[in-house]
């Protein structure tokens, strides 16, 4: 993200009264600095500049300003930011808003926008007609605004997903339930089907037991009845292929009828009696 800085001004300061019997020197270094910096050879400059405040122990603040716009001119950063932190605190209430400023453009370079609002803060309390410094601190609040309702979006949307997934895994958990429980209804109705099975096949092998294990006595019986049935419908058949008159069949027939009766009668009686007394025929 690229922002809008605004540059700071570049104050030269006027030779100082020096403690040192060399002023022609002293006077040519600030000269040499100031045409350094005007030509935007920054690096040369902050170098003219640290001689001054350093070896010549020169404690102005508008030189220590200057060096730091140099330093900041010529890709020194850190040492920049030191500088005007050291200036940050000057008794001269422009120097101070200046460095400030320069402090909180700094920080905007960083996306530290919290500080950078700080710090435009104290330069427009330092010197409130600073418009550069006010004009920025307008521009960090718009911002920080801009940020703060990203972060919000993205993080309602990170909570949107998460809830999405919460709700699928729910589904997911429930589907894999239901189709359990239809698992176990259908493996119910399989055993349930299987049991029906194996007791109809139970039914059957009891009947069958069942007929097997019948009375020999009235198997008999049975047998001798359907034999005597067949034999009289045979005579049946017979008597009708000999064309007797109708009266004579029907008087055969009656006969044989009677005759029938008689021996289902006796049949069932002897059946009866057998029953009740528990005893064998002979």
């Amino acid at each position: 993200m690229k922002y809008l800085l605004i540059a700071s001004l570049l104050w030269i300061a006027e030779p100082p009264l020096l403690p040192f019997n060399d002023i022609a020197k002293t006077n040519s270094l600030i000269k040499q600095a100031k045409d350094a910096l005007d030509e935007e050879r920054y690096q040369e400059a902050a170098e003219h500049y640290r001689i001054l405040v350093d070896s010549f122990g020169i404690d102005d603040s508008q030189l220590k300003l200057n060096r730091a716009h140099a330093l900041l001119k010529s890709n020194q950063k850190e040492e920049a930011q030191n500088t005007y932190r050291n200036l940050s605190g000057s008794l001269n209430p422009e120097h101070r808003s200046v460095a400030n400023q320069q402090l909180g453009n700094l920080a905007i370079e960083n996306n530290e926008l919290e500080a950078a609002i700080t710090f435009y803060k104290s330069a427009l309390k330092a010197n409130p007609e600073n418009d550069e410094a006010r004009y920025n601190y307008e521009l960090a609040k718009k911002l920080k605004e801009k940020q703060e309702q990203e972060q919000n979006e993205e993080q309602e949307e990170q909570e949107q997903e998460e809830q999405e997934g919460e709700e699928e895994q729910e589904q997911e958990e429930g589907e894999e339930g239901e189709s359990e429980e239809e698992q176990k209804e259908q493996e119910k109705g399989e055993e349930s089907e299987e049991t029906g099975d194996e007791q109809q096949q139970k039914g059957e092998a009891e009947q069958e037991t069942s007929e097997q294990n019948e009375n020999p006595e009235e198997q008999e019986e049975k047998t001798e009845e359907q034999q005597r049935m067949e034999n009289m419908q045979n005579l049946k058949e017979k008597l009708e292929e000999m064309e007797m008159n109708e009266e004579t069949a029907m008087m055969i027939l009656e006969a044989l009828r009677n005759q029938e009766i008689q021996y289902l009668q006796q049949m069932r009686r002897k059946a009866t009696q057998n029953r009740k007394s528990g005893k064998p025929d002979w």
